[in-house]
């Protein structure tokens, strides 16, 4: 068992943090009428991947008679998360008070694989940790915009996006030091939670020619 220990040192990031997804998506309607009043069902399929990367971790305390990982300035942590989710949904355009917007909401599973390693350079000990996600997972995002109609062909709006990502992973964490190799079956839970907003304009135009 490992348990973290009182004295604290400072994370420091190494690379940084980065991330995204790629997304394909078709919008239809079945029922008659639904496309001409703003209904469309949505079908899709995300990739959505996140990679963080720090240095100098907290030191660990182990429990006796295991001595404590000290660390150091090489030391680092990094966590890999790839996420393939498959969703529906509905989105309805609408208007009102002299503008007119979008609606849309999500929901879908995911299926995943997580990397998680530490490698402690002065006692030669590296841990990893590899997970997948096949249950107990789930996403779900809402997004929303609205625009106004300015004169001289202008529209002036805001957009707001709110997501998350829920998951229950399991797989083995392997711990190496000094040659010699422990396992262990472990669970994670991984949620990634996002907020996008902001404003947008927009301006038509006649070209010249």
């Amino acid at each position: 068992m490992i348990s973290r220990g009182r004295k604290r040192q400072p994370i420091v990031e190494s690379h940084g943090r980065y991330g995204g997804y790629i997304d394909a998506a078709i919008y239809f309607s079945w029922v008659p009428g639904w496309r001409r009043a703003g209904w469309s069902q949505i079908n899709g399929l995300r990739y959505d991947y996140y990679v963080r990367r720090l240095k100098n971790p907290d030191p660990l305390t182990l429990t006796p008679p295991n001595p404590p990982l000290v660390s150091s300035p090489s030391d680092v942590v990094e966590v890999n998360a790839g996420s393939w989710i498959p969703y529906v949904g509905l989105q309805t355009e609408f208007s009102i008070i002299g503008g007119h917007g979008r609606f849309r909401s999500l929901t879908g599973l995911v299926f995943s694989h997580l990397n998680h390693t530490e490698t402690w350079d002065a006692i030669a000990r590296k841990d990893e940790t590899a997970l997948t996600s096949f249950s107990s997972s789930f996403f779900f995002e809402t997004f929303i915009d609205y625009k106004w109609e300015l004169p001289k062909h202008t529209d002036l709006g805001f957009f707001l996006k709110m997501g998350t990502i829920d998951e229950h992973a399991h797989g083995r964490f392997d711990s190496s030091v000094g040659g010699a190799v422990q396992s262990a079956s472990c669970n994670l839970y991984y949620r990634k939670i996002t907020y996008v907003f902001g404003a947008e304009v927009s301006a038509a135009f006649d070209l010249p020619f």
